[in-house]
């Protein structure tokens, strides 16, 4: 069973219902309830060290956010992300991150650049060593550093919602052949226009290095060779 909901045995910070909607959300949103995947409530709740009830809720919860959907005859799936789904979260993406990165350029210190500098060689040591968790984890700090640069509150809030859905498509993206290096290579072109206080720019290449994940993705997906 998915790790996700095996953890919630051993850490129970929060109200159980709310651990229990959020680890669901985060496996279905990973990849490890996959799409089409049925929904079994007493196998769930037996995994996670629950009752039925707050899986119960929960997976209504995801069926109102068009996470799961409803069998015909009964029970729940896990919803097949669409095309019109990915081009809908990469485009409205694209614009929030856009911004955050002009507003980062904006507000940018020496602080925030050593480390964004510092989280990109890291990178780079995963990716010479074939550590593709490693890279996730470091793209997926350097975008939120620059998020939290931009200084908005609310637009981080915004973005932090779409980047939950984005973590899967991360995942496919940097393991196809070439992709990591070249993210490397754009992260830094990002950073530098950052650096040259060129708002417009930085706002630019973030925009067309997402919109360029969502074709390459689009493109593998329609040639059978990944399951959205």
């Amino acid at each position: 069973m998915p790790t996700t909901l095996g953890r919630l045995r051993t850490k129970k910070a929060k109200p159980l219902g709310q651990e229990v909607y959020e680890a669901l959300r985060t496996s279905i949103l990973v990849g490890e309830l996959g799409p089409d995947q049925r929904l079994i409530e007493e196998q769930l709740a037996a995994e996670m060290g629950a009752s039925r009830t707050p899986v119960r809720e929960a997976i209504q919860k995801l069926e109102a956010e068009n996470l799961v959907t409803r069998k015909p005859k009964g029970g729940f799936i896990v919803r097949r992300m669409s095309i019109k789904d990915v081009e809908e979260v990469f485009g409205i993406r694209a614009v929030l991150e856009g911004y955050a990165a002009y507003l980062s350029t904006k507000n940018l210190n020496r602080q925030a650049v050593r480390k964004m500098e510092e989280i990109l060689d890291k990178y780079d040591d995963c990716l010479q060593k074939g550590d593709n968790d490693g890279m996730i984890k470091m793209a997926t700090l350097f975008h939120d550093r620059f998020y939290r640069t931009a200084g908005s509150n609310i637009l981080h809030q915004m973005i932090a919602r779409l980047r939950d859905y984005f973590f899967r498509y991360r995942m496919m993206l940097l393991d196809l052949p070439g992709m990591a290096g070249e993210s490397s290579s754009e992260h830094r072109q990002m950073l530098e226009a950052m650096k040259r206080g060129d708002a417009e720019g930085a706002e630019r290449m973030v925009k067309e290095h997402i919109l360029k994940g969502q074709e390459v993705l689009l493109l593998e997906a329609k040639a059978g060779n990944l399951d959205l």
